[in-house]
């Protein structure tokens, strides 16, 4: 199995662990995703380009891909979450995917600002190249 499959699937199994978790479905998991990928980049870029970066794929990569390692970390935590109700679980969940810049585990922040960056130069170079 190729790396990209397996990273793939491995994103998937951690998908499905969450949503069994929250009770969330498929639909539910996928529009969470998408709204809070796109809030983020609306939230650090003008209009213009934050519409950019939402129609690369590129940038949906990324957020997935940040997204399973901010999973990681809520499925690490589980266990010290099973006093709260479902609603307050999905509460916590939704606030470390927003706070994505604030994650309270250093290797995670690094993770992410690492690689937001040279996701952000990959968009801006092919911007640049459809402008020359």
């Amino acid at each position: 199995m190729k790396l990209k499959d397996e990273i793939k699937q491995k994103q998937l199994s951690l998908q499905a662990l969450v949503m069994h978790l929250l009770d969330l479905s498929e639909v539910g998991m996928n529009t969470l995703l998408f709204e809070t990928g796109a809030e983020y980049i609306e939230r650090r870029s003008p209009a213009p380009i934050a519409s950019e970066f939402l129609a690369e794929p590129i940038y949906w990569g990324w957020w997935k891909s940040q997204w399973a390692l901010v999973d990681e970390y809520f499925l690490s935590k589980s266990a010290d979450m099973e006093c709260l109700t479902p609603q307050e679980m999905r509460n916590l969940y939704e606030q470390l995917h927003e706070d994505i810049d604030r994650m309270p585990d250093k290797i995670v922040y690094e993770k992410v600002h690492d690689t937001y960056h040279t996701m952000s130069r990959k968009v801006a170079g092919k911007l640049m190249n459809n402008i020359e």
